[in-house]
């Protein structure tokens, strides 16, 4: 009979071709995200400044055992379109969201994944194009 068991290497090789699959997209995401806000405000922004960045705030999450995270293209949206044009109102918005969801999370938790789910596919909708739907 065969083990089932692998070798803690091919374990790790797994983990890093997961990782580095996963970064990849993340890292693509980021760089959507950047363009759709460069459309936006006839800026243009910096490919090699936004990766590194990115890479460098992964790095140091992970070292606290938090999961990485990308750019967002409908957060980065909402944002902008809210009047922010600074540097720093992704970093704002972040605390934003944080000192709310570490001072509400009682009410938070109550309430029901129906509505959570409602908002989602409004998200998701919101994300075609109306001569898509068309």
């Amino acid at each position: 009979m065969k083990s089932t068991k692998k070798f803690p290497l091919q374990k790790c090789a797994i983990l890093i071709v997961y990782g580095v699959v996963s970064r990849m997209i993340c890292s693509m995401e980021s760089l959507k995200s950047s363009v759709t806000i460069d459309n936006l405000s006839g800026k243009r922004h910096s490919d090699n400044r936004e990766s590194l960045g990115q890479g460098v705030g992964n790095v140091i999450a992970s070292f606290s055992g938090a999961l990485f995270s990308t750019g967002s293209i409908t957060q980065s949206s909402a944002n902008h379109l809210a009047g922010a044009r600074s540097k720093t109102s992704g970093a704002v918005c972040s605390v934003l969201i944080l000192v709310i969801f570490l001072t509400m999370a009682p009410l938070i938790g109550r309430i029901p994944l129906a509505v959570f789910a409602g908002i989602i596919i409004s998200v998701c909708l919101n994300l075609f194009d109306r001569l898509t739907l068309r």
